[in-house]
């Protein structure tokens, strides 16, 4: 950090440390404009800035602002549509975009449909292109790729507005820290902002800053950059609220800046600037450059290069380090500067539109809109639960949001003392909810009558247990939830913790938002059945044999493998192929139940194609004697009954008076058997479960009945889980 800093002449130096102050310049014109808080425009700021650059971040703010200040009452009309053609495309949006065709901006209170309304209107009327942004606040000319061409001013997903929509809305700070999560990079940009000579050394650490750090022309799909960001595998901290790498590069730049007698965003903005002048977009685009890069470092690594002469190669490969966009221009706060980063205001007074075009609503649409992309849920993590899990939390006052530091006010006894022994602050830090198996839910006396409910996710599924968490620690509970958040899980299910309930232990320092919503009447209104446990037939066996402690703990050769496990599981051993064991080899009985697990995640059809290929030849005589040992021996088989109906193997043998072995599996491989669960509307009288986003923007899911005009009517709320929706359907 401290070699870039000096590579920048003192004179660009001198404004590049000032984007903050820029920024908080920025922040008291818009406050007084909009008639908001200083905190509700440096919080909408801060909340636009991940994955955007800062001219296009200040932009985005600016057209919100804008648009929920001067356009309540704009009639929809044909150009707003035709943007809606693009953006809201996709089916999932349809309902969307019902709900906000032919509305005014002011007739919704749904902050996804106002969201979509914001978004729609920008593209449809407003300038596609922004200016660039000074350090010291100003706005200038329009910015411009490498090739000259016009930077076109792109969205980003609908949440985002939300966020903002929520904090133009309600200033309130408990909002705004809501709004801002729980991560360092956003709330340490918004402090910076808010408060940009404040002395607790905050540090906005993104993926440049990152790059700055390690000299290294990085993006955000790097490891180092997700590292930094707390995902990735790295720790975490309870005790401090820290996630991550972060707080190393926090350090770094704090004693950077105390040894060139800079504040530490000082130290962040001048070499936040100059890395990316030196490692250009050109460059990152740039293979050769790239490879040679990778040399130079790996030369370093091992000692054939100093560290001196890696920075000169850099520099040299580079180019030098390009002056900024910014340099030669002015500051752009006089009367003359431009008032606004897409329109044609001045500070001063109004002037006519750039290019002799309209002041607002210049310019035309871009022609590839961004197609939105919405938080989803991690149902394919392995281990993790398919879906989201609705639970309900029960305290003495009412709550919008839960903290995981209020743990201990609710525990007592064993538990409390359970807790209280382990090195691992993480698992200290936690909040529980009760989850309904279908009888609703039930507080333990004491916890307190006020109900509030979320829906919660990335769980562990504690009862399948597929990465073995808590089997490998049944003595020891502790290891297991630590276990948890080392797989990167915020939390794990239960569905049988308590009788006829299961619980949800949400793990680590984290706040999650849980609106209240009344009493226990009002929870079991809102209640849902967790999605169900799947564990495929090899890997239930796995976990038979794993659990089963009467099985010898050395190791055997195969052959004693399958006398000893015939002789307690046998239908366990005849799902075994013994034969791909090396037979002169011993194993461990945990190297048999790997074996089974892993064979388990073939395709869903390959127990039911295994077991014709290893079926008895005398079977193969008619359809109806294949059928008839199928059926038979199904469960012991291990193959699922909806499997076989899925397949249409049963009636396709009822029309074959002869078959061979290799006519069924023929059957079986022509027919593609990756089963996949449809519902068709025509099974419901025209109703069916169709994907949407909720609120925020979260994937959800509604019963919609389709009219005889092809259109769909919602029939009743949108659902958090599909479980929900089926059930309503």
């Amino acid at each position: 950090l401290l070699w870039l800093h000096d590579q920048i002449p003192a004179e660009i130096r001198q404004r590049s440390k000032l984007w903050y102050d820029g920024a908080r310049q920025i922040t008291d014109r818009w406050a007084v404009k909009y008639d908001k808080s200083d905190a509700q425009i440096a919080a909408v700021l801060a909340v636009y800035s991940p994955q955007k650059d800062w001219f296009m971040n200040v932009s985005l703010a600016e057209r919100t602002l804008d648009i929920v200040k001067d356009q309540q009452n704009f009639a929809w009309d044909d150009k707003m549509s035709a943007v809606a053609d693009v953006i809201l495309a996709k089916e999932q949006y349809a309902l969307l975009r019902s709900a906000i065709e032919g509305k005014t901006l002011g007739q919704l209170t749904d902050k996804l449909e106002q969201a979509a309304w914001i978004r729609t209107y920008d593209e449809a009327n407003d300038n596609r292109g922004h200016r660039i942004v000074t350090p010291e606040g100003g706005f200038s000319g329009y910015a411009t790729t490498v090739k000259g061409v016009e930077t076109k001013t792109g969205w980003g997903s609908f949440p985002t507005i939300i966020k903002a929509l929520y904090i133009l809305e309600d200033g309130s700070a408990k909002t705004i820290d809501a709004a801002l999560g729980g991560e360092h990079k956003v709330r340490s940009f918004y402090n910076n902002i808010f408060h940009p000579n404040s002395d607790l050394g905050f540090v906005t650490i993104d993926t440049h800053a990152v790059a700055a750090g390690l000299l290294r022309p990085l993006s955000g799909n790097d490891t180092e950059v997700s590292h930094n960001f707390g995902s990735g595998g790295v720790a975490q901290s309870a005790t401090t609220g820290m996630s991550g790498t972060y707080p190393y590069y926090q350090e770094a730049y704090r004693r950077a800046a105390e040894a060139r007698g800079l504040l530490p965003r000082e130290m962040q903005s001048i070499t936040w600037e100059a890395v990316r002048e030196l490692y250009t977009m050109g460059f990152k685009h740039d293979k050769v450059k790239l490879a040679a890069l990778d040399t130079l470092w790996s030369e370093y690594e091992k000692g054939k290069r100093s560290l001196d002469d890696v920075r000169a190669q850099v520099l040299k490969l580079a180019g030098g380090i390009e002056r900024p966009a910014w340099i030669g221009r002015d500051p752009g706060l006089s009367e003359k500067g431009w008032a606004s980063t897409y329109t044609s205001e001045l500070l001063g007074r109004s002037a006519p539109g750039r290019d002799g075009a309209a002041t607002r609503g210049a310019g035309s649409r871009a022609a590839g809109a961004v197609q939105d992309v919405l938080n989803q849920t991690n149902a394919s993590k392995p281990g993790a639960v398919a879906g989201g899990v609705v639970g309900v939390h029960f305290s003495r006052e009412k709550r919008g949001m839960l903290s995981s530091g209020a743990f201990g006010t609710g525990l007592t006894g064993a538990e409390r003392e359970r807790l209280q022994s382990s090195n691992d602050d993480r698992i200290k830090q936690r909040i529980a909810f009760y989850v309904s198996n279908g009888k609703g839910v039930f507080p333990e006396a004491g916890v307190g009558g006020a109900a509030h409910v979320a829906t919660l996710t990335n769980l562990y599924d504690a009862d399948a247990d597929a990465l073995k968490l808590f089997r490998s620690n049944q003595r020891d509970p502790n290891a297991a939830e630590s276990a948890v958040v080392d797989a990167g899980f915020d939390g794990y299910l239960r569905r049988d913790s308590f009788t006829n309930q299961g619980t949800v232990v949400m793990l680590g320092a984290r706040s999650v938002s849980a609106p209240h919503v009344g009493g226990l009447a009002e929870a079991n209104a809102q209640v849902a059945v967790p999605p169900p446990v799947e564990i495929p037939a090899l890997k239930a066996a796995a976990i038979t044999l794993a659990n089963d402690r009467t099985l010898p703990g050395g190791a055997l050769t195969p052959s004693e493998w399958k006398v000893k496990i015939e002789a307690k599981h046998p239908d366990i051993a005849a799902q075994i192929d013994f034969s791909k064991f090396n037979q002169a080899e011993s194993y461990y009985i945990d190297q048999i139940t790997g074996a089974l697990w892993q064979e388990a995640d073939q395709w869903y059809y390959s127990q039911l194609r295994r077991s014709v290929e290893q079926a008895p030849a005398k079977i193969f005589a008619t359809g109806a004697s294949i059928k008839q040992w199928l059926l038979s021996n199904t469960g012991k088989l291990g193959i699922k009954k909806d499997e076989i109906e899925w397949t249409g193997i049963t009636d396709w043998l009822d029309a074959q008076p002869k078959a061979t072995k290799e006519d069924v599996l023929a059957f079986l491989d022509q027919g593609g058997v990756r089963v996949e669960e449809v519902m068709l509307g025509d099974d419901y009288g025209g109703y069916s479960v169709r994907d949407t986003v909720n609120l925020v923007g979260e994937p959800a899911f509604e019963v919609v009945f389709e009219n005889a005009d092809g259109s769909y009517t919602r029939e009743g709320p949108i659902k958090r889980t599909r479980t929900d929706a089926e059930i309503a359907l």
